[in-house]
């Protein structure tokens, strides 16, 4: 066992958080040191928590024993109680250390005492005792090594540890005057508390262990000394008569040792023949059963040889389905595009069909109009026939004849500006055509259209060429004014 934290809080003269830690500078490296200090320092105390957090005990109030109770916060404590320890006017403290046990491995050891709600002046509780895993101080995320009640925590202690209580202030912790008490002691106390330190209870084991089996064996030699003793020996004759009979009946079982081998080995060999007549036999039966499933599944091996042959035969056909479903998902996607598209050539003959209607509705009122001022046309021309005689005016007429004619260059140029704009009508009016001939359903209705457009055309010349007859009418007109 070896002690490597202690650490306490309001215990006894020192109040607050202390911690001893035996595995850092200094303490680390010091193989020897004391625990010196003025009285009241609170030397004794750190000696209280070792002994407080490993058996809930301490050697100072063992003395106090059968002493008067006093009393606390109303109640009365006996002077022996640990609880006593803890330091006037705090609500808890508590006793922890950190150890290497027997066994190998680190524990913590806590010792933990409260008063009632943690207040200086309720009453004491009762103290709670852990057994951790590890180097864990207070506060820290720690693991019960040990779960149970305070006894069964006190004794999984005293195993890790090694020692007793009475046996740790003996040998490890000598409080003021037990030193005397421990040279004091009978040999078999300080016998046990040295076999616990020095780990020696092995060689006292091995030793009753020697001492028994010795005993055992000196039980046994007595034993044959005394059948040897108890037997006489033969006379020579007799002696000879014996070692004859015995000579007859090593002969006698060596031949029976023979025979009983030739015996054996021939019953190895029947055996061996019975064996492989079962075999047989069961290999034989076997056969027969197979030959009945053969037969019995005749029918079924020829639909399974069938059935493989169309497979193998249908090899390149599913190569072929493979590729003909391919081939149909391209046809599928196209015909998908060629839907899509045809939506939009119908969208557009549509489309053109409603511009086709308004550009028709457009030459039926052109053609009402034309009707309308061919009786205008008719007069013109009378008045043309008219103008003739009128020779008195013709100089004047020779002048706006001038102007007249200058105004016709104007009528012609607009004209060919006009033309220029039909020849724009007839290139999209091309384009329509030739997205009309893509839908077939429309064909009929595309010939009218390009019947209508000529039509139209024809209008367009005609009011043109009405347009001009009326300007000269008009300019003529004004000169014979």
């Amino acid at each position: 066992m070896k002690i490597l934290r202690i650490a306490l809080r309001n215990i006894a003269s020192l109040a607050g958080e202390h911690t001893v830690d035996f595995t850092k500078a200094p303490l680390l490296h010091a193989g020897l040191f004391a625990i010196s200090g003025p009285t009241g320092s609170g030397k004794s105390t750190l000696l209280d928590a070792l002994c407080l957090a490993l058996y809930d005990e301490t050697p100072r109030m063992s003395v106090v024993a059968g002493a008067a109770a006093v009393e606390d916060a109303g109640k009365e404590v006996q002077q022996s109680d640990v609880r006593n320890l803890l330091r006037r006017g705090c609500g808890e403290g508590y006793a922890e250390v950190a150890f290497v046990g027997v066994d190998g491995l680190t524990y913590t050891a806590f010792w933990l005492v409260r008063r009632a709600q943690a207040k200086a002046e309720r009453a004491l509780q009762k103290t709670q005792h852990s057994l951790f895993k590890g180097n864990a101080p207070y506060g820290t995320t720690r693991e019960e090594a040990v779960s149970g009640t305070t006894t069964e925590i006190q004794k999984a202690i005293v195993a890790k540890v090694g020692l007793t209580f009475d046996q740790f202030r003996r040998a490890v912790l000598l409080a003021q005057g037990d030193f005397a008490t421990f040279l004091k002691a009978r040999d078999a106390e300080r016998a046990e508390i040295l076999q616990a330190l020095t780990g020696t209870e092995r060689f006292e084991k091995i030793s009753i262990a020697v001492y028994e089996r010795h005993k055992k064996e000196e039980a046994a030699v007595a034993h044959i000394q005394g059948q040897i003793g108890a037997a006489q020996p033969l006379s020579p004759e007799a002696r000879a008569e014996a070692e004859e009979e015995l000579r007859k009946a090593v002969a006698f079982k060596n031949g029976v040792e023979q025979q009983l081998a030739r015996r054996k080995k021939q019953l190895d060999w029947f055996t061996l023949e019975a064996e492989h007549g079962r075999k047989l036999a069961e290999a034989t039966g076997r056969v027969h059963e197979l030959l009945a499933q053969v037969e019995a599944n005749q029918p079924r091996a020829r639909e399974i040889h069938w059935v493989r042959t169309a497979a193998l035969e249908a090899g390149p056909l599913r190569v072929a389905e493979k590729q003909a479903q391919t081939v149909l998902a391209e046809a599928l996607k196209r015909e998908a595009e060629l839907k899509e598209r045809d939506a939009v050539l119908l969208l557009e003959a549509r489309e053109s069909e409603e511009r086709h209607k308004a550009a028709a509705r457009t030459l039926e009122e052109v053609s009402t109009r034309l009707r309308a001022l061919a009786g205008d046309l008719a007069k013109a021309r009378t008045f043309d026939g008219e103008l003739i005689p009128l020779g008195a005016a013709a100089a004047l007429a020779n002048t706006e004849h001038a102007r007249a004619q200058e105004a016709f260059s104007k009528a012609e140029r607009d004209l060919s500006a006009l033309n220029g704009a039909l020849a724009e009508v007839e290139r999209n009016k091309q384009l329509h055509s030739k997205r009309l001939s893509k839908v077939s359903c429309f064909e009929p209705f595309a010939r009218d259209i390009a019947v209508w457009l000529e039509r139209f055309n024809t209008e367009q010349r005609a009011r043109t060429k009405r347009d001009r007859i009326n300007r000269r009418a008009a300019e003529a007109g004004t000169a014979a004014i």
